[in-house]
This record gives C-alpha cells, sequence and structure tokens, in this order.
C-alpha cells in the first residue's frame, strides 16, 4: 500500500508493469500505465492524489518558453548555452538550480522510463491545474513563459508522489 511504504509500493508497481508488458513506449501504454497507479492507490493516498495529482498538467517552474521552444523535446535538443539561457526564477521566485558544467537540453529533462527515478528538480517540474493554458510554439507570445505541458505521464506522477506525499 502507497500509505505504508512509498518506496517499495513503487517497486511493486513497477515490477508488475513489466509482468504485465506494459510498456510506456506509447501513448496507449502511458495510459494503461497511469491508469493502473491511480487504481492501486487507497485510502488517503488515493485522495492525495486525486487532489493533487490527477487530471493536472505538467509546468516546468525554471525553463523559460519561446519562440519554437514549448515542448520537451525543444528544451532536450538545447546545447549548453542554450539551456543556460533558459533557465528562469520559478513564478514565487526561487532561482533555479545551478546547472552542472557541460549540461545540455537533456540533462534538464529526464528521459523517459518509468523504471527508473526520474528527478524533475533541474527544470522545476510540478503539476498545476488542468485549466492553466498550455504553450505552443506561436512565437513572441510565449516567450518568458514558463512552459506548462499538456498532460502529467506516470513518471512524473511517481516523482511528485515520492517526494511530496505526506507520510509518518
Amino acid at each position: 500500500r502507497a500509505d505504508e511504504d512509498i518506496d517499495e509500493f513503487i517497486k511493486d508497481y513497477r515490477l508488475y508493469l513489466t509482468a504485465a508488458n506494459i510498456t510506456t513506449a506509447n501513448a496507449g501504454g502511458k495510459q494503461r500505465a497511469l491508469e493502473l497507479f491511480w487504481s492501486c492507490l487507497t485510502d488517503e493516498a488515493s485522495r492525495w492524489a486525486e487532489d493533487k495529482l490527477k487530471g493536472k498538467k505538467w509546468r516546468l517552474n525554471h525553463v523559460r518558453c519561446g519562440n519554437a521552444l514549448a515542448n520537451m523535446a525543444a528544451v532536450v535538443a538545447l546545447n549548453n548555452a542554450n539551456i543556460t539561457a533558459a533557465m528562469i526564477n520559478a513564478p514565487d521566485g526561487t532561482p533555479p538550480p545551478g546547472l552542472p558544467a557541460g549540461a545540455t537540453g537533456a540533462t534538464v529533462i529526464p528521459a523517459h522510463n518509468v523504471h527508473a527515478d526520474e528527478d524533475w528538480s533541474l527544470a522545476g517540474g510540478c503539476p498545476v491545474d488542468a485549466g492553466t493554458a498550455t504553450n505552443a510554439p506561436n512565437g513572441a507570445l510565449n516567450n518568458n513563459n514558463h512552459i506548462v505541458l499538456p498532460d502529467i505521464n506516470i513518471s512524473q506522477v511517481i516523482y511528485w508522489f515520492k517526494r511530496n506525499y505526506p507520510t509518518v
């Protein structure tokens, strides 16, 4: 149960994904994995996830949206100079973390792998309400806004759940 030992719950969940042959390499598999996660939660964990994660979008608090830079693939492609220039303060004024030497966009945006713990801290990844405007690569209209992705994926849910679910 998620409310007893989060790490054990996530480990068992990942093992079940493998045993059930659920791959997250395609949209259908990603959706199945996410629905399975929700269905495994009970009691307080289920209520917390419903309130904090389910149906949310994912915002990159420390990555600035610009002309043709509005999604994860575009950020991953950035070289060191461009990712450094794209880093901004979070909406609450929190400065972005320092990037490691030689960091690229691929350093800031983790490769999607539900079987490994992804670190969204450099990008400042966090869930936001579904009503938050999603960015589109449409020129100057997006400049200097935080990138908001259209949904939240299972790896982002696991990242947020492991770091923010209140445990005793």
